[in-house]
């Protein structure tokens, strides 16, 4: 016989309502578990398709010899520092061949208040390069590309709200990757840098850099003459045409006994710095197994201890005919409500610390993480959630049913 809803839903929320301190207590438990597990698969792919994305129009980075992701974070994230130097006649060389669209130089080295003076040419803007591509610089009205011959900056968008730079603004760099106050006069440069254009924000590690000419950044006072003319690295994008031509250099670069390593492709090498944290998948994966346990466990104690203060209310309701199925239905209406509230608890968390963590990863490194909506993620972890409270609701609903009705008829002495 098919159970009456109403009456099963009025005594779940009548339940509810009279314990209503150790239904908070549950919700918030399943909320808190539920939306951390949910937050960090959440961010776990929202971080690698942003990571994917930061590497921009390149396919490849050509570096010192060294380890292919250590160029690829120098040069395109602004994470490290370049393992050597390239000299800088393979500009040219790249540019003269037939597979290669784009050869873009950087020079690294120098820093204002922590924040990365690179050296470039005015063709990492050109729009050419970022055809097709959704995060492409753009200046903000009022600004210019710098002169390759002056000593000019082009600001990325947070670089230049962190600094408070406007156009026609003066500063003087400092020299090395790394900042500190203290002893900064010690290693600043002489040379003073003029703020000619702002870039639009790009949600990309080039919002964190201070752009300026290559020459610029290699003949600055201090720095050693005798490389005067080497880069940190060349950003390199194909002919779409190319074929296997990026393979085969790869081959020529990296070949035993060499001084460059060619980084390529750009997106296997960042794909493998998320497979270096393939542990973290699992441990995640074990998250998710014990947000599920926690949750059913806190429903499976606010059910025991409703019912156990309302043990003689359940044996009057059998006694004066209520069936089985209304009760059973009642004490698993009153798990799925405890599962709803806990559902919207947990999007609720799992939003707050998607914010959270987007926010300290657009502040480190320029990418700009796209949060899983809300949606999405009420519908990934709401079945889930509702099903564990329900299998979670069949042992106290079994040993309501099966407690003798006689023994709980009796008024509390």
């Amino acid at each position: 016989m098919i159970p009456r809803l109403p009456s099963a839903l009025l005594l779940a929320a009548r339940g509810l309502r009279q314990h209503a301190a150790s239904s908070w207590c549950a919700i918030a438990l399943l909320a808190l578990a539920s939306g951390g597990a949910l937050a960090a698969l959440a961010l776990r792919e929202a971080s690698a398709r942003a990571f994917a994305a930061g590497t921009g129009p390149f396919d490849a980075v050509l570096g010192a010899r060294g380890s292919p992701l250590q160029i690829v974070l120098s040069s395109l994230y602004h994470l490290e520092a370049a393992p050597g130097l390239v000299p800088e006649a393979e500009v040219d060389k790249l540019s003269d061949h037939s597979a290669v669209a784009h050869a873009v130089p950087l020079v690294l080295g120098d820093n204002h208040e922590g924040w990365r003076l690179v050296g470039t040419s005015p063709g990492l803007f050109a729009p050419e390069l970022w055809q097709g591509q959704p995060a492409a610089p753009r200046l903000l009205a009022g600004g210019r590309l710098f002169d390759p011959a002056r000593q000019e900056i082009v600001a990325g968008s947070q670089a230049a709200a962190a600094l408070g730079l406007r156009l026609g603004d003066h500063l003087t760099p400092t020299h090395g990757l790394d900042y500190a106050a203290e002893t900064a006069e010690d290693h600043a440069h002489e040379e003073e840098f003029t703020v000619v254009g702002l870039l639009e924000p790009t949600g990309t590690p080039i919002d964190r850099v201070l752009w300026t000419p290559v020459h610029a950044v290699q003949h600055l006072g201090g720095h050693d003459p005798a490389h005067a003319h080497d880069l940190s690295a060349v950003l390199v994008r194909f002919r779409p045409e190319a074929g296997a031509a990026g393979f085969m250099l790869a081959q020529n670069y990296n070949a035993p006994g060499g001084t460059l390593t060619l980084a390529w492709p750009v997106a296997a090498h960042v794909a493998a710095l998320f497979e270096r944290f393939a542990w973290a998948d699992r441990l995640m994966g074990v998250a998710a197994a014990f947000a599920a346990a926690l949750s059913a466990l806190c429903v499976v104690i606010a059910l025991q201890a409703s019912l156990a203060q309302r043990r003689r209310d359940w044996a009057i309701l059998r006694a004066i005919g209520a069936r089985a199925p209304t009760l059973g239905a009642a004490i698993l209406a009153e798990a799925l409500l405890l599962g709803v509230a806990g559902a919207a608890g947990a999007v609720a968390v799992a939003a707050g610390l998607q914010s959270l963590v987007a926010w300290q990863i657009r502040i480190r490194t320029g990418v700009l993480l796209a949060p899983v909506p809300p949606a999405e993620l009420l519908a990934t972890g709401a079945g889930a959630l509702l099903l564990t409270c329900a299998l979670a609701a069949l042992w106290p609903a079994w040993t309501a049913l099966r407690s003798p009705v006689a023994e709980h008829l009796a008024p509390p002495a």
